[in-house]
């Protein structure tokens, strides 16, 4: 379900504040919007860590959800797609949102380390069986080198195949 248009009502509280009332609080697009600032602004969520604790924040404008709401309506935005950033290390803002699809989003998506890894370098683990070190990228298997170094060259070599061909 789109709406075409929304309808906001300021409603004041105590000491100057305000909340909107636009009738939308059920809808995908809201719950997409709360999402996204509680990432940023709640130290208490787990993927806090992956947003508000790197640094990224929600810009000022789209702490009402009725300016996130213009901006979605400028776009080809519907309920099966997903916000993005385009820089992943940006903020949430206009000129650095979209939305795509979850394919998309699965493809563009940060690749983080997982909690387990003690080389400090994502996609390179030991292997504490037989001592060497695996290389993944995008969730594939690489290769297995004896040398940490090399295991670091062979995952920055594939990673720099694989952006240079985007």
């Amino acid at each position: 379900m789109w709406y075409d248009s929304i309808i906001v009502k300021t409603k004041y509280l105590k000491e100057g504040m305000m909340r909107e009332q636009h009738g939308m609080s059920n809808t995908r697009l809201y719950r997409i919007w709360k999402g996204m600032r509680s990432r940023c602004n709640n130290p208490n969520l787990p993927k806090y860590n992956r947003y508000g604790g790197r640094g990224i924040t929600v810009c000022d404008e789209w702490n009402s959800f009725t300016s996130f709401y213009r901006w979605v309506q400028t776009i080809n935005y519907n309920d099966e797609l997903q916000l993005d950033r385009i820089n992943n290390d940006g903020n949430y803002e206009p000129s650095n949102c979209r939305f795509v699809t979850i394919k998309e989003n699965t493809d563009f998506g940060r690749t983080h380390m997982q909690n387990n890894n003690t080389s400090g370098v994502i996609g390179v683990h030991r292997n504490k069986q037989c001592g060497d070190y695996m290389v993944h990228f995008k969730r594939k298997y690489i290769g297995r080198r004896k040398c940490f170094a090399d295991a670091v060259a062979l995952r920055v070599k594939v990673e720099n195949e694989y952006l240079g061909g985007l």
